[in-house]
């Protein structure tokens, strides 16, 4: 999907949560194995200016973008037990289902 969207013109730049993943690192692994740049990935603190805390977990900035897709399985409360804002805003496009298979698709759609 990367390859497609950068031929598009798009940029693309992976954010990482700092508790996502199963264990600390995880996502890094994940995004090796799947051959992704080391350039477009980003840790939380270097991609967002300055980032804020709500339960003393930090927020990643994806408001900031054009558009933003959320893959969730549900609309349930996050690790705060707050509603995430960012699922209501406009830009905001919500798909829930399995992630392979959203962005199997996704990518497909682009070709």
């Amino acid at each position: 999907m990367t390859d497609k969207l950068t031929n598009k013109g798009i940029e693309v730049r992976y954010a990482i949560h700092p508790v996502a993943g199963r264990m600390p690192g995880h996502m890094n692994v994940l995004l090796a194995e799947a051959e992704v740049p080391y350039d477009q990935v980003y840790e939380m603190d270097d991609i967002n200016a300055e980032f804020g805390q709500m339960a003393g977990m930090p927020i990643l900035e994806a408001y900031k973008a054009r558009t933003v897709i959320v893959n969730e399985r549900s609309m349930a409360s996050g690790y705060a037990g707050l509603d995430n804002d960012l699922f209501y805003i406009d830009k905001t496009m919500m798909v829930f289902s399995d992630a392979k298979k959203v962005i199997e698709n996704m990518t497909k759609a682009l070709e």
